[in-house]
């Protein structure tokens, strides 16, 4: 459980730093062809709802901040780039 709890913390942490990246490479919200096509090809996804298995802990240790830190840390070489050369991706239908 120790280290399930640590390995959240930090993964919470890589994850915070990633969401950065991938909100300036891909935007903030999907576009509404991509909204579209979703409902189309897979109307039996739905919204999750994620489980916090840290929720009983009420302050973050020095240990938990250490870890998400590393987290953080871990994930500042994470660069997103465009393909270069390759050809117009086909529309969405």
């Amino acid at each position: 459980a120790n280290k399930t709890k640590r390995a959240d913390q930090f993964c919470d942490g890589w994850v915070w730093a990633v969401r950065k990246e991938v909100l300036q490479f891909a935007g903030a919200a999907p576009s509404a062809a991509t909204e579209a096509y979703m409902l189309k090809h897979h109307p039996e996804l739905i919204t999750g709802k994620p489980i916090d298995r840290n929720s009983s802990t009420k302050d973050l240790s020095q240990r938990a901040i250490s870890d998400a830190t590393a987290g953080i840390r871990a994930a500042s070489g994470v660069r997103l780039n465009h393909g270069v050369a390759g050809q117009e991706q086909l529309a969405l239908t």
